[in-house]
């Protein structure tokens, strides 16, 4: 649907993909939890996603300028730790727009990004309907990291190994992005059946094993989805 100039319509965030962890993977949608392990000391939270590409579903613009997207048109929350900030935008690939932060997103919470833009052809704003909690809004996406969480349930239990070895075994595929985006535990790269090693990371996340695990995260869970 197409709206009047100025007046908003169906224009939306479509999908992303967390491209710095998953080079050329394919998008999935707002609500993706990253399963994958958060050290590589043990001590040091210092992998997780720190860019993300954003495609919607038309080319579009600064909402306030009518300019190209810049770092001020996206803003970044959290449910809780330190939100990052937006460290830079590329919008040569337009409507995919690459987001990058300033740091990883935070552990065991929901980080939130927000576009304020607008529809380069007509000018019709993204609509802003504010936060509907588990539901997908239209100008934003909600990104969770909580380590081993590999069915997507917001908690880790059993489920989850169950769920890694179907994956690896091509019992059941995602229905959204890449075997990587759930399996690739260590984030080396390698998913699939082509690394062992995957396996034996989870089973160190739930057990908090130290490398890679800060914790157990057996029985840990995400808050709410904002």
């Amino acid at each position: 649907m197409t709206g009047s100039p100025g007046t908003a319509d169906d224009f939306r965030i479509s999908a992303f993909s967390p491209v710095i962890d998953a080079a050329g993977n394919a998008e999935i949608p707002a609500g993706y939890i990253d399963p994958r392990q958060e050290s590589t000391d043990g001590v040091n939270v210092d992998l997780g996603i720190t860019q993300v590409a954003i495609l919607f579903d038309r080319p579009v613009v600064s909402l306030a300028t009518g300019n190209p997207v810049t770092v001020a048109d996206f803003s970044v929350t959290s449910t809780g730790g330190t939100a990052p900030g937006v460290f830079s935008v590329d919008n040569s690939g337009n409507p995919t727009i690459v987001v990058t932060f300033d740091a990883i997103i935070p552990l065991q919470q929901w980080t939130t990004v927000i576009a304020a833009v607008k529809s380069q052809a007509t000018g019709n704003p993204i609509v802003n309907v504010g936060n509907l909690g588990a539901d997908d809004e239209p100008d934003r996406l909600d990104i969770g990291f909580l380590p081993a969480d590999v069915d997507q349930s917001g908690d880790v239990g059993p489920f989850d190994i169950l769920q890694f070895r179907q994956y690896v075994n091509l019992v059941i595929v995602p229905t959204e992005g890449v075997l990587g985006d759930y399996i690739d535990t260590n984030r080396n790269g390698v998913a699939g059946t082509g690394d062992p090693f995957d396996l034996l990371a989870l089973r160190q996340l739930v057990n908090g094993v130290s490398p890679p695990a800060t914790k157990v995260w057996n029985e840990q869970t995400l808050p709410t989805r904002p």
